[in-house]
Formats: structure tokens, sequence, C-alpha cells
């Protein structure tokens, strides 16, 4: 079903609204605005699902170092974003609206991370 994220959401009322990579390229600006054309669909209780590529922000090893400055230099120079961290979704949901409740993070094992 094609919709233009940035127009009010037009499918109403639905417990869950899922958005797999939708996010990973665009400013927080462009996301925020994303969060706000949402805000009139939902009902008490719907769920936000996200589905992107989390990274941690305490690395490991060499590669979890490296790989996400990496990709945070694609993101910069490609499309003036971001790979986000969790603290960084906080910050983003917050600049979204007020009192919306991350409920958890969940890692799929090497796939996508996401949240709800």
């Amino acid at each position: 079903m094609p919709h233009d994220f940035f127009s009010e959401q037009y499918v109403k009322n639905a417990d869950v609204y899922f958005f797999r990579f939708i996010f990973h390229n665009l400013a927080d600006k462009y996301a925020v605005k994303i969060l706000h054309a949402l805000i009139p669909a939902l009902k008490a209780g719907a769920r936000i699902v996200i589905c992107q590529v989390l990274h941690n922000a305490v690395a490991t090893t060499k590669w979890t170092q490296k790989q996400p400055r990496h990709l945070d230099m694609i993101q910069t120079l490609g499309w003036n974003s971001l790979e986000r961290t969790h603290d960084d979704w906080a910050v983003l949901f917050e600049k979204g609206w007020e009192g919306v409740q991350v409920l958890g993070y969940e890692d799929s094992a090497g796939q996508c991370g996401q949240f709800d």
C-alpha cells in the first residue's frame, strides 16, 4: 500500500504500525516528521514496531568499534544521518512526542535489531 510517510497516516486505529529500515538514512528532523504524521492515527495502546540496525554504545571487539563508525561516515556523507544507538533512538522518540514509552529492545542475533 503506497504512502507518503510525511503525510498524515491514513490507516487509523491499528494495533501495530511496523517500520522496517525506514528511518535508517533519515536525519532526525525527517524521522520526527514521520512520527508526527503518525500521531493522529494512533489509538490508545497502539504500538510502533521499528526494525532497524541498532549499534551498542559500548563496543566489545575491534570490529564492533570500527563498523558503526564506518557506517556513520557513510550515513553522514550520503544522507546527513547516523547509525543510531539505543540512546539515540530514545532521544528521537522524545523529539517525536511527549509521553512515548519505549517498551524494549530486541536483538535478532545478527539480523536487524528491533524494539517496540
